[in-house]
């Protein structure tokens, strides 16, 4: 998603409230107090010395604006999790907070969150995740009138081998064509479609009761034969469905259920 603001603000939110906080009295002592120490009794210390005491005054503000607007911004996008009630909340958010609320699901799972408010192209990358010192990328597309396709799903496959990350995440509000998950499957990427992507919010919203880690294909049990579920990372498990047309089939489920609904014909596993 191409970034569309170039303010200063943004990159005083990078850092928490708390780091900003700290650095504001470090930056002010070291270039009011620290440097005209420095320069000492260099000729040139009675005119910059004077420039630097004010430039601590100035830097030391910015990284105490920094805290409150990070403060605030970290509410607002707890209170943006809380406050979805189903897929239509989410498909009608702008892409900014499709992209925040994506980061906040992901922060509240576990994850360190990085979010790219970098002027300019993102690189395929709006979303830099690490847990247990593995890297996993994310690409966000809040599309309403077509499916993610396999172009998408490729370019993004591209990025995860330049970074060398361990997984890339592909997240929409809809749906991914066949062509996508075609190509994704066998490959270090995770799709993550509007159900999948509803199932991770309100499964880690309070409401839910405690926030439990959405299934991780990365993190799970490498002695678990299971096969995993496409959408949300689960195991997929054998079912037997109890009526309907298909009443005594067996069938491929996803563990997750209902929060995932994902099954597969047995026969096609």
């Amino acid at each position: 998603m191409p970034r569309k603001n170039d303010d200063l603000f943004p990159l005083l939110t990078l850092l928490p409230w708390w780091a900003n906080l700290l650095l504001a009295p470090l930056a002010y002592v070291f270039l009011s107090r620290g440097v005209p120490a420095i320069l000492g009794d260099n000729l040139l210390a009675p005119l910059f010395g004077p420039a630097f005491g004010f430039l601590g005054i100035v830097v030391g503000a910015l990284f105490v604006l920094g805290a409150v607007l990070s403060f605030f911004a970290a509410r607002r996008k707890r209170r943006l999790l809380d406050r979805q009630t189903g897929l239509a909340s989410i498909r009608a958010l702008s892409w900014r907070e499709f992209e925040e609320l994506v980061a906040e699901a992901y922060r509240r799972d576990g994850y360190r969150v990085v979010e790219n408010d970098e002027p300019g192209p993102d690189g395929g990358v709006d979303i830099r995740l690490r847990r247990n010192g593995a890297l996993h990328l994310v690409q966000c597309k809040n599309w309403l009138t077509r499916r993610v396709g396999v172009r998408v799903v490729r370019e993004v496959y591209g990025v995860l081998a330049a970074e060398r990350a361990q997984q890339a995440v592909i997240v929409c509000s809809g749906d991914f064509t066949e062509d996508a998950r075609r190509f994704a499957a066998g490959k270090p990427i995770r799709l993550v479609d509007g159900e999948a992507q509803l199932a991770l919010v309100q499964g880690v919203r309070p409401a839910s009761g405690a926030a439990t880690p959405s299934p991780d294909p990365d993190l799970a049990d490498r002695t678990d034969t299971r096969p995993l579920c496409p959408r949300c990372g689960g195991r997929l498990v054998v079912r037997t469905a109890k009526r309907g047309d298909h009443a005594g089939r067996r069938f491929l489920g996803c563990e997750t259920f209902p929060r995932c609904r994902h099954i597969e014909n047995l026969a096609d596993a």
